[in-house]
């Protein structure tokens, strides 16, 4: 979507707009399996519960994507927005769970 500020193209905005919604999609089918994996089953709920409660941090990200836009314009928006986009990519790709070759073993 970057992109689209210095090369204007549907097919560039139309391609992002699907990665942004096929993205969200295929991380929480994938984070979600792997919880309920290796979640002992008498701490599933809390685990879930935890997870349930990052979800409120989605109207403090537009709050503040709202206040950026609204403030230096919408390409610094997308700049921003894409940053962080970037910075979470960072810590998922340098975690261990890409490189997990099985399954982790229940615990307890």
């Amino acid at each position: 979507m970057v992109l689209t500020i210095w090369t204007p193209s549907v097919v560039l905005a139309g391609l992002s707009f699907f990665l942004m919604g096929v993205g969200p999609i295929i991380w929480v089918i994938s984070t979600a399996t792997l919880r309920q994996t290796i979640t002992p089953r008498a701490l599933l709920g809390r685990v879930s519960a935890i997870n349930i409660t990052a979800y409120g941090a989605r109207p403090v990200g537009a709050a503040i994507g709202a206040f950026v836009g609204g403030v230096y314009g919408a390409e610094t928006c997308l700049v921003v927005a894409a940053f962080a986009f970037f910075i979470q990519a960072v810590v998922i790709l340098t975690s261990p769970v890409p490189r997990l070759a099985r399954q982790p073993q229940l615990v307890g």
